[in-house]
C-alpha cells in the first residue's frame, strides 16, 4: 500500500481508496513510478508475429494457386485444355445394346496406367436396368455369389433415364455388368432395355 495525492484536492490517502476521504472525489491507482500501468512487449511481438504469419499465408497462396488458374482458365474449355497436354479422350465401349428380362450384359475392358474415366449410360428405350463397374477381384466375386446389393439403378422416365461419372482410375482389368431390373428387384420391370454405353479414358494423343 502506498500513499498517494488525490487529483483533484491534492490530499493524501491510500492507492487502495476507492474514493478520496477528503472531497470525495474518484482516485486513480498509480504505479510506482507515477503512470498507468502499461502492457508489456509480449503483446507486441505477439501481434506482429500473426500479422508476418498471415502475410506468409497470403503469398504462400498465390504461389499455389496462380499456376492452376493459368491452366485451367486462360479463355480455354477443358476440351481445349486436354489437347493442349497432349491428351484425348479413347473409347473403350461405345455401343447400345439390349438387356432382356433376367439376363446380363457384361463388358470388359482393360485400363493400361493410371488416367481418367469417364462413364456414361442411358436408357433408351424399354424398360428399367440396374448396374455395376467392377475391378478384376470383385468382379470374380460376384460371380461366386452373384449378389445383387449395391446396383445402381437407371429408370426409362425422362429425367432419371441417365447417368454420368468421372473419376481417377487405377491400372488394371475392370467389368462393366448390367442387368435387367425384374420383378423380384428394386424397380419393377420387366420390359427389354435398350441402354446406350459409353465409357471412355484419358490417354495420350498419338499424333
Amino acid at each position: 500500500m502506498a500513499i498517494i495525492a488525490c487529483p483533484e484536492c491534492k490530499g493524501q490517502l491510500s492507492d487502495q481508496a476507492p474514493a478520496c476521504p477528503h472531497c470525495g472525489g474518484k482516485t486513480i491507482p498509480e504505479t510506482s513510478t507515477g503512470s498507468m500501468p502499461q502492457q508489456g512487449p509480449h503483446r507486441s511481438r505477439r501481434v506482429i508475429s500473426v500479422v508476418i504469419l498471415l502475410a506468409l499465408m497470403a503469398m504462400l497462396a498465390v504461389v499455389l494457386i496462380a499456376p492452376w488458374r493459368k491452366e485451367t482458365t486462360d479463355g480455354m474449355t477443358w476440351s481445349e485444355a486436354i489437347k493442349e497436354h497432349g491428351l484425348e479422350w479413347t473409347d473403350l465401349i461405345n455401343e447400345t445394346t439390349k438387356v432382356k428380362d433376367d439376363g446380363f450384359v457384361i463388358r470388359t475392358v482393360d485400363v493400361k496406367e493410371e488416367t481418367l474415366l469417364e462413364m456414361s449410360l442411358k436408357v433408351v428405350g424399354g424398360g428399367n436396368v440396374e448396374f455395376k463397374f467392377l475391378d478384376h477381384e470383385n468382379f470374380n466375386r460376384w460371380m461366386d455369389k452373384k449378389a445383387y446389393a449395391g446396383f445402381a439403378s437407371l429408370s426409362s422416365e425422362e429425367g432419371t433415364n441417365s447417368k454420368s461419372h468421372t473419376g481417377r482410375i487405377q491400372a488394371g482389368k475392370y467389368h462393366f455388368i448390367i442387368k435387367e431390373a425384374s420383378s423380384s428387384n428394386i424397380l419393377g420391370s420387366a420390359d427389354e432395355a435398350t441402354v446406350s454405353i459409353q465409357i471412355r479414358v484419358l490417354t495420350r494423343s498419338r499424333k
